[in-house]
């Protein structure tokens, strides 16, 4: 069963059309690229394949609740991102470093449905597999005078596949196809987990504060580099890269993808009647 899993997903990277370009006569986000469609609006935009790599989905259950199937159950989801393939690299070039995965949580314990906007951080980057385990398993158990034993439960994985993130345009998109399990059940419901699915991925500005009851109370502002800083200029929000994901705490907008909306105009202010709440 386990060659069986491994086969399709090494089938499924291979069907990513990855096309190797011209180092000089592309700028770094264009190095690896593919030609496809978001939206109608987009029709003759190339996609620019940023990343791609493996994807698994965990909720955990709230207190006493180790299998949770409703969304009621739910008491937070998470998304573990390990990178196979980025720009700079042919499809063949995995990178042997076993410290590349990064855990993201999803407050509001679901994905976003279509044109919904949901923030999610990261929680944990560059880690193993064994710290990403770590900090998905269960809770010690403790007590309380009036409520006696409170049990955390470990997450448990939902869901697995494969994904990618793009930049089409003036927009960053994260796609996901599941490859595991082979039919969607009340687990994979409570988390809003389909077949396919594809996103708006924008990050937040770390200088720029929202609505303080909107803002997610985080450990630290992530600390970006100066390179990165500097294209945020005066927004609050830009397209998503694969580097930003590697900055604990690092905040992102997820927009399920389906709703007309036109994001990231070039105007210094052209972020605010969209990401207005935000």
């Amino acid at each position: 069963m386990a060659c069986e899993v491994k086969k399709e997903y090494e089938d499924l990277m291979c069907n990513i059309d990855f096309q190797e370009a011209d180092e000089q006569s592309l700028d770094s986000d264009s190095q690896i690229s593919h030609t496809k469609t978001h939206s109608d609006n987009e029709r003759n935009s190339v996609t620019n394949i940023l990343e791609a790599g493996e994807i698994s989905f965990f909720s955990r259950g709230r207190l006493g609740i180790d299998n949770p199937i409703e969304a009621e159950d739910v008491a937070r989801a998470y998304l573990v991102l390990r990178p196979s393939v980025q720009v700079g690299q042919s499809l063949k070039g995995l990178i042997a470093s076993d410290n590349v995965s990064r855990l993201l949580v999803l407050p509001k314990k679901r994905l976003p449905a279509k044109g919904e906007r949901f923030i999610t951080f990261v929680f944990k980057a560059n880690a193993s597999e064994d710290q990403i385990k770590k900090d998905l398993s269960p809770s010690p158990d403790y007590e309380t005078k009036n409520a006696g034993i409170h049990h955390v439960p470990a997450a448990g994985q939902v869901g697995n596949g494969i994904y990618t993130i793009a930049s089409t345009g003036n927009k960053s998109h994260l796609t996901y196809t599941m490859t595991l399990p082979r039919e969607r059940g009340h687990a994979q419901r409570a988390i809003g987990l389909q077949d396919h699915g594809t996103f708006i991925l924008a990050t937040k500005s770390p200088m720029c504060q929202g609505r303080s009851q909107l803002q997610l109370q985080l450990r630290s502002e992530p600390h970006f580099p100066n390179e990165i800083l500097k294209d945020f200029r005066a927004l609050r929000w830009i397209p998503s890269r694969p580097a930003h994901l590697d900055y604990i705490d690092a905040q992102f907008l997820l927009i399920g993808e389906g709703a007309n909306h036109e994001l990231f105009h070039a105007k210094q202010d052209s972020d605010r009647e969209y990401f207005s709440d935000f």
